[in-house]
């Protein structure tokens, strides 16, 4: 019986342990495919949330794009809006300096004011306020006003009195006077049976060329100049022979200085260059003398005077000429001869009734 229990009792056991066996794979079978769907759902799971993260991220990412091009344009607005600005406050600021009314008035004034041409150029800088003017249109007016108060030009009326006949001290005067006053000695004292055919003046010396029949009466002649002119040491400085109408004839050259007595001034009449050109004229024909040539240059400014050149040729016979010398001297001109030459123009007679003056000149004006 005992026997019969235990093998009764390993066959309950086998069967059991074969029914725990069987639970045993069931649940294992059971665990595992828990298992396979857990694993699942985690796969699922994380492959969600990295989609998820994905998406996130490229949202996040043209949130920052647009956000970045968005500031991009208010920056470019905002820059374009203040240079804009800038450059329209300049052209307002701008627009008074280039449309005022008052410029408008000063470019009308010079046709009326050619005589000062510096005057409208100097009226903007005394009164530089444009605005003004624009907001006032009464004020061009007063300009103009204040412009021909300004314009007023005394120096032509005060240049043509100086120049008429207003006696004026110079040293010139004085040595023109002497000058014309030697060269008019020396052709009036010449003997009738000598020819003075050349003389010729210049740094104060005086050469002389006689024609006469004889050498002695030359000789004489220039001893006579030393008492007549007092001091001025002429003497014979050669003799030859010249052949004239058939016959040969003595030519002395005879050379001397002029002496002035220092340096003295004396009064002269201030002429222009036209008036001075009108003088010669007029006088020569009061005296029969034709003017040949009377020519002028531009003047250099020199001891509070401006020097013009002047050359003058009048040609008649000695003694109009001696006339002319004399009135010059007379009429105490604003002239400084410093070159005087007479000469015959017969080369073959050798007479000195028909002579040609060509006088250097300066003519002074007062600057």
């Amino acid at each position: 019986m005992v026997d019969i229990n235990l093998i009764g009792d390993d066959q309950s056991g086998e069967e059991k342990n074969s029914e725990e066996e069987e639970r045993v794979d069931d649940f294992t079978q059971t665990s595992s495919m828990d298992t396979q769907e857990l694993a699942f759902e985690e796969r699922t799971e994380t492959f969600d949330t990295t989609k998820t993260y994905t998406h996130q991220r490229s949202y996040s990412s043209l949130i920052s794009a647009g956000i970045i091009v968005g500031v991009i344009a208010i920056l470019g607005v905002a820059i374009y809006f203040f240079m804009f600005k800038e450059d329209s406050s300049t052209q307002q600021a701008d627009l008074p300096q280039f449309i005022p009314e008052s410029e408008s008035v000063v470019e009308t004034v010079p046709d009326e004011t050619e005589s000062q041409p510096a005057t409208p150029e100097t009226e903007p800088e005394t009164q530089p306020q444009p605005p003004l003017t624009v907001d006032e249109p009464e004020t061009p007016s007063s300009d103009v006003a204040e412009i021909e108060d300004v314009t007023p030009s005394p120096e032509p009326p005060r240049t043509e009195t100086r120049e008429s006949f207003q006696p004026v001290t110079g040293p010139f005067s004085f040595n023109s006077a002497t000058t014309l006053q030697t060269v008019t000695d020396v052709l009036t004292s010449t003997p009738s049976n000598l020819n003075a055919t050349l003389l010729s003046y210049a740094g104060q010396r005086i050469r002389l060329e006689i024609v006469g029949s004889s050498a002695s009466d030359a000789r004489n002649f220039a001893a006579s100049l030393n008492q007549t002119l007092g001091g001025g040491n002429f003497s014979v400085v050669s003799e030859s022979q010249v052949a004239t109408n058939g016959r040969s004839m003595e030519k002395v050259l005879i050379s001397g200085s002029i002496v002035r007595g220092g340096s003295q001034s004396g009064s002269a009449q201030f002429l222009s260059l036209g008036q001075m050109k009108d003088w010669f004229q007029k006088t020569s024909k009061q005296f029969g003398l034709q003017v040949r040539q009377i020519k002028s240059q531009e003047g250099l400014f020199t001891d509070g005077y401006t020097k013009v050149p002047m050359l003058v040729r009048i040609y008649g016979d000695k003694t109009s000429l001696v006339g002319l010398l004399e009135a010059m001297a007379r009429d105490q001109l604003n002239v400084e001869v410093t070159k005087v030459l007479i000469v015959s123009p017969d080369m073959i007679s050798y007479s000195d009734e028909e002579l040609m003056l060509v006088m250097n000149l300066f003519l002074y004006r007062a600057s």
